[in-house]
């Protein structure tokens, strides 16, 4: 369970708008919606095999009264077709019609397609999980850092040679009104860059 916040839908649109995301806030970002969407596959999967196997079993002991096709929508919620029906991509609604008409034939092939399915992205989270933790760790403490893109965009161009030129331009005009001579100034004349000193 999450310890921050839970913001509602379009709030990353929104706090975007108040503050820039850095590079590292947007790759934690990104994991973040990658586990969430695992997470709900699974989770998905896992919710339409127990009812799978509720229903495969009620058939299994009134195969009898069964002579009239079954009402899919009367034994699944809409999550769970939606998950038959994403399992099987665009041949999703033919299944749903050989449910309807053979139960009893379909519900095993459809329940051990599930449980396919359930180990290969329970491995493929074992595997993002060491990635995702790469990333993490990589980014993690970069990402608390909300000014170091405005310090990069400040130094950048106050080190540009223009702006030292204009600096050291404005110093020297400084001292020469205030009749004083920098050390870097004295150094310069000393060297015989200028024909008179001031101390």
């Amino acid at each position: 369970m999450s310890t921050g916040y839970l913001l509602p839908l379009g709030a990353k649109t929104i706090l975007s708008n108040i503050c820039a995301e850095t590079q590292f806030e947007e790759s934690l970002f990104r994991c973040e919606d990658d586990r969430f969407e695992l997470d709900m596959l699974l989770e998905s999967v896992s919710s339409t095999m127990k009812r799978v196997e509720e229903v495969l079993s009620s058939v299994n002991e009134n195969i009898k009264s069964l002579e009239t096709p079954i009402q899919v929508e009367n034994y699944f919620s809409a999550l769970n077709l939606r998950c038959i029906e994403r399992l099987y991509g665009d041949h999703g609604l033919d299944v749903m019609d050989i449910i309807r008409k053979n139960p009893v034939v379909s519900l095993p092939v459809i329940l051990s397609r599930l449980r396919q399915k359930q180990e290969e992205w329970t491995k493929c989270r074992s595997d993002f999980n060491r990635i995702w933790a790469e990333i993490y760790a990589k980014n993690h403490y970069r990402s608390l850092d909300h000014r170091s893109f405005y310090f990069k965009q400040q130094d950048s161009k106050n080190l540009s040679m223009k702006s030292l030129v204009t600096e050291i331009k404005e110093l020297k005009e400084k001292q020469q009104t205030e009749g004083q001579c920098s050390p870097f100034f004295c150094y310069w004349a000393w060297a015989g860059h200028c024909s008179t000193v001031r101390v």
